[in-house]
């Protein structure tokens, strides 16, 4: 008879779930971090490489590609030198546009 580890089990499908939702996000051509950075740059209004580094404990090239897709998204504008970038999206306008990708 075999007897399965419930913490294992668990653990696996933790695992799954987090791999399924990561797929999601790569479909869409987006970092899985797209919607938190969106709504962080909105709510702060100003929008860093280096914030994004610290929020989300990742690399400047991970951060650098979140805001280039934000930028391609017209959620950010241009870079503008060592400035924080402008906010040009307002939070219901960001909600209506990709709220749903969740």
């Amino acid at each position: 008879e075999i007897e399965y580890n419930s913490e294992v089990e668990s653990e696996i499908t933790k695992t799954i779930n987090n791999s399924s939702q990561t797929q999601t996000a790569k479909e869409s051509g987006r970092d899985e971090y797209f919607l938190e950075a969106g709504r962080a740059v909105i709510d702060k209004d100003k929008a860093t490489i280096g914030m994004f580094q610290r929020m989300f404990k990742i690399g400047f090239n991970r951060a650098a590609r979140i805001m280039d897709q934000l930028c391609e998204a017209e959620v950010v504008g241009p870079e503008e030198g060592t400035k924080p970038r402008k906010v040009l999206m307002d939070s219901a306008t960001f909600e209506a546009k990709f709220g749903g990708e969740d």
